[in-house]
Parts: structure tokens; sequence; C-alpha cells
């Protein structure tokens, strides 16, 4: 299993998190990334906990998709699906999980690309090209989390990333991703 180191390092940071931290907060959210000629949505879940005062580590999860019509429509469909896996480190301007924040995070990203192509016009596909592939990265966050409630936050926040070994497109691509979300402090 290849994707073992991986997953044990995920759970250890999961795990410390837990133990050491004092607050955390979970959320989930709709979620965005454009890199290249990708143009991705889907659900974004995250984990939060305060380190030291206004510090956070974190971790978020993603499963983008995006399914778009090419040359005439009707002919091509293009299927792309990443999964996104994000530690991350940030600082809030004001308390716990509220005000604006900073951020920075590594970045592993899990691709597939699937071109169809349908030779009579009917909505029958032949796979024409299917390419799996996985790119690294780092990025900065900023961002904006406001307390609804005494449990409750909502926020929004953008994303921006380098792409070092973003092999299907050009090596060194950058992108950008937007994401809202609510959580649950505890």
């Amino acid at each position: 299993m290849k994707n073992t180191p991986l997953i044990l390092l995920l759970a250890c940071l999961l795990g410390s998190n837990l133990i050491f931290a004092q607050k955390s907060m979970v959320s989930v959210g709709p979620g965005t990334l454009t890199a290249s000629e990708l143009n991705a949505i889907g659900p974004v879940l995250d984990f939060e906990s305060i380190l030291k005062n206004k510090t956070a580590i974190g971790f978020s999860a993603g499963y983008l998709l995006s399914n778009s019509a090419h040359d005439r429509p009707g002919r091509w469909r293009l299927l792309e699906r990443v999964l996104v896996l994000q530690p991350g480190i940030k600082w809030y301007s004001k308390d716990a999980f509220q005000g604006f924040y900073l951020g920075a995070h590594g970045s592993y990203n899990r691709y597939s690309h699937t071109l169809k192509e349908s030779r009579t016009g009917e909505k029958v596909y032949d796979i024409v090209k299917d390419i799996n592939d996985a790119f690294v990265g780092f990025g900065a966050d900023a961002g904006f989390s406001t307390a609804v409630g005494e449990r409750f936050v909502f926020g929004i926040g953008l994303t921006t990333d380098l792409y070092v070994n973003y092999s299907y497109y050009e090596e060194g691509s950058l992108g950008l991703g937007f994401n809202a979300h609510f959580g649950y402090r505890f």
C-alpha cells in the first residue's frame, strides 16, 4: 500500500491535535480549485485545533469535481476528479476561530482525468483517455471567520497554491481556491 505512510502521518497529526489542543473546530462547506485548465468544485471538510493564543493547526480534505463539454457540445465530455489533502497552520486576528486569518499549508492532490467521446452524437460515450496522477504543492490562506452563537462558526476563505510536480499540465502551476465553511467549536 503506497498511501500507508501518508495515512499514518495524518492519523498522528489528528491524534496530537485531539490530545494537546484546548479548543477545536470541525467544519464543512463547498470549495473550489482552479489550476491551469482545471476548474473543479466540491465538498471540503476541515478540522482545526488552537495551539496557543490565536494560532491553530489543522487539516482539510476535499473531493472536487469538474464535468464539462469540449469541442462541440455533446461530442466530448471531460470528467476531472481531485482529492485534496492540506495540513496547515493559521493565525487568527481576534480570538480562536474568529476574525481575519492568515495561514500556510502543504498540499497533496490525487488527480483523475477522463476524456470521453460520443461518435454518434448520442449520450453514449467511449473513454478516449484516462489519466491518474498525484501532485504536491504549498500555499497560503487568507479569510474571515465569525461566531454565530456560542458554538457555531461561519467563514469564507481564499487559498493560493504553487504545485511543484503538476505533471499533466505543466511544472510550477499556480492554483487558486475559494471556500465557505460552517463549523462547530468544541
